[in-house]
């Protein structure tokens, strides 16, 4: 994140990174199973949690909906599905609220941190 709490460098980072291992893993991608596919994306999976905290936070609605978009897209490039794939199954199959994750990530965070000034 930079000094004014934007996520675009850790976006591009994250585009780099899934674009890498989705190359070097593309002729396994197209034998594997549904499973597989998911496997392999939940390996790019962690790099979006720096930025879920901007979810908690940022006021930016376009900047919230630009990083979900962009999320859902690796998802659908993995599993190899098609980009007019609804997005409502796209996050069924996803399982997860980013935004009530983001708050979870955020309320884990703000305990750890109280926890720690403790000692």
């Amino acid at each position: 994140m930079t000094s004014k709490l934007t996520c675009g460098e850790q976006i591009a980072f994250i585009k780099r990174k899934s674009a890498h291992i989705l190359v070097k893993l593309y002729s396994y991608l197209q034998n594997a199973s549904v499973d597989g596919r998911r496997d392999i994306w939940q390996t790019i999976r962690p790099l979006f949690d720096a930025v879920f905290v901007l979810l908690e936070y940022d006021p930016s609605k376009t900047q919230k909906e630009n990083l979900k978009c962009f999320r859902r897209k690796t998802f659908k490039q993995f599993m190899m599905i098609s980009k007019r794939t609804s997005t409502a199954i796209v996050e069924e199959m996803l399982g997860v609220d980013i935004e009530k994750m983001a708050h979870k990530l955020v309320t884990e965070c703000k305990k750890q941190w109280e926890e720690k000034e403790k000692t």
